[in-house]
């Protein structure tokens, strides 16, 4: 699934997961919103800013 991050949420996530699907969100580019989807659980972010996902993927590990 590639819903837009503002049309998801935890509820959303968890039901599309627990059916053996991925979620990749799009188009997140703020570094608080991407953060913030990454913690509801989605398997991806879109992004346009791929250096500042690799950076914040780096200090989440």
């Amino acid at each position: 699934m590639h819903p837009h991050y503002r049309m998801i949420d935890r509820a959303d996530i968890a039901a599309i997961r627990q059916h053996g699907q991925l979620v990749f969100v799009w188009t997140v580019n703020l570094q608080q919103e991407i953060n913030h989807m990454l913690n509801l659980g989605v398997s991806g972010v879109i992004t346009d800013y791929t250096a500042r996902m690799r950076e914040l993927l780096a200090a989440r590990a």
